[in-house]
């Protein structure tokens, strides 16, 4: 069943209440020392877990490695081997923390050509849809519907793309319903109807079977990744999920993007209450370049007030500029195409949004979700309600300003779109598969 607390987490506080000075491990001498051929040795022949363990002089391998300023060996700890990075140290700190210079930091850097926090391709992970739809029966069609000139097909304007929104719509008053104890209970009592038996083996054995399929044993991103897969199932802490899907791993695009959305979405919405205090207010950004096709349906949405734009996907952004800026290739040298068009969204939330989520350090006692500290980011999740506020150009780039729309839990139309799309079966099936198939493991 698990804990709210593992033995590792446990041990890890006993050590910090009284770590033994001088006392570690013959891999974090190495470190210490810089000596790159001892390292891999060890490596080599020591469980992934160990490697990550907090010594019991109250640090770790990776932070000897850093404080130090031993380039090599955080080369090969950081980009080769993708060990942990969040631990902190008997001084509170992380070993990004503890570098000593901006030469090391950036060890600990994502990839420049990383797009976590843009979009290149055509933006299908965003509907446009009316604003009083929220709150409107969900059998009556929009007045404007079958009249107004739609400007790009990814625009709901057909009964095929209803169902998408309502889908998309369901999955946002799910995440609202998740942060009131009332609610959440309501939730779960239809999931607990539906599978009968524990969430947390579900989505933790889902998760697993979508890693094995999508990089092997041998890949270094396979022992990291089941790595907080387990460390969910074990301590029912939905935090290891989101430093899961922070990881620079070659199956976050599908998890983030693809059909297997559900498989994180599903589990964060489970836990959503725990996470209000990460509920973000305020400004954040994302990078895109879109066609000049999608840019017209955004200026139709500017134009049209009564449009909101809901998010898909999951979507990463930050509340640094220059973070987005950065990874959508602005001033990086990049060429640019003719028909694309380079945009910096501006999100604003103007009160604290359940799906909003900080993954950055909040506080002095909470920690860093994200295993890149730098890019402070605020995590989207599906199913996000923005309105476009305004459009206009900053050097040579388009900026689009949202405004976050918070909706309101209503339980009778999350029944009704329940049924109407025959989720509840489907859902059933869907669970009913995993768990032949973990017996049959």
């Amino acid at each position: 069943m698990g804990s709210s607390n593992s033995s590792e987490e446990k041990r890890d506080a006993s050590i910090l209440r009284d770590p033994k000075q001088g006392e570690a491990s013959e891999l974090y001498w190495a470190c210490r020392a810089g000596d790159l051929d001892t390292v891999k040795k060890i490596f080599h022949s020591t469980p992934f877990v160990d490697i990550n363990r907090l010594e019991p002089n109250g640090s770790t391998a990776l932070h000897a490695a850093s404080f130090f300023g031993h380039v090599d060996v955080l080369r090969f700890l950081l980009h080769e081997k993708n060990i942990v990075q969040h631990k902190r140290n008997r001084y509170g700190m992380t070993a990004y923390e503890e570098a000593p210079r901006d030469q090391i930091r950036v060890l600990f850097h994502r990839p420049a050509d990383n797009q976590r926090f843009c979009t290149s391709e055509d933006t299908k992970n965003s509907l446009i849809m009316p604003l009083d739809e929220i709150s409107e029966d969900i059998d009556e069609p929009h007045p404007n519907e079958e009249t107004e000139t739609i400007p790009d097909d990814w625009v709901v304007g057909s009964k095929s793309d209803g169902d998408m929104r309502l889908e998309i719509f369901l999955k946002y008053m799910l995440a609202v319903g998740m942060t009131s104890n009332a609610n959440r209970r309501f939730i779960k009592l239809i999931c607990r109807l539906i599978t009968k038996t524990d969430m947390y083996f579900v989505f933790s054995s889902l998760l697993q079977s979508f890693i094995d399929t999508k990089i092997t044993k041998n890949d270094p991103h396979y022992d990291i990744a089941s790595l907080y897969v387990e460390k969910y199932r074990t301590t029912k802490r939905i935090e290891n999920l989101l430093t899961l899907y922070t990881l620079e791993c070659p199956f976050y695009k599908s998890l983030g993007y693809g059909d297997e959305t559900a498989l994180l979405y599903m589990p964060i919405i489970w836990q959503l209450h725990k996470l209000q205090h990460r509920a973000f207010t305020g400004r954040s950004y994302r990078g895109l370049t879109m066609t000049q096709k999608d840019f017209r349906a955004y200026q139709w949405a500017e134009e049209n007030h009564e449009r909101s734009i809901t998010i898909q996907s999951f979507c990463s952004t930050s509340v640094v500029e220059k973070v987005a800026l950065k990874f959508s290739g602005v001033g990086n040298g990049q060429t640019s195409i003719s028909d694309r068009v380079h945009i910096l969204m501006a999100m604003d939330f103007r009160t604290a949004c359940p799906t909003a989520i900080r993954l950055y350090k909040i506080s002095k006692n909470t920690e860093c979700l994200s295993a890149y500290e730098e890019e402070l980011e605020v995590l989207v999740l599906p199913g996000t309600i923005f309105r476009v506020t305004s459009i206009e150009m900053m050097n040579s780039v388009y900026v689009i300003y949202l405004e976050n729309i918070l909706a309101k839990w209503d339980p009778d139309l999350i029944l009704k779109i329940m049924t109407r799309q025959n989720m509840v079966n489907e859902l059933n099936e869907m669970f009913q598969k995993v768990l032949s198939q973990t017996e049959s493991n």
